[in-house]
C-alpha cells in the first residue's frame, strides 16, 4: 500500500496562559497541529 500523502499541518497558536491553552486543546484535534508520526 503507498504511504498517503502527509497533510498540511495547521501552526500552534501562541498562548497568554495554561487555561486559554487547555480550553484550544478540549475543542481542537492534536492530528491537525502535530505530527505524531515522528513520535517514539
Amino acid at each position: 500500500m503507498p504511504k498517503s500523502r502527509p497533510r498540511p499541518r495547521k501552526p500552534i497558536p501562541s498562548f497568554r496562559s495554561e487555561q486559554e491553552e487547555r480550553e484550544f486543546w478540549e475543542t481542537h484535534d492534536t492530528a491537525d497541529y502535530v505530527d505524531w508520526s515522528q513520535g517514539r
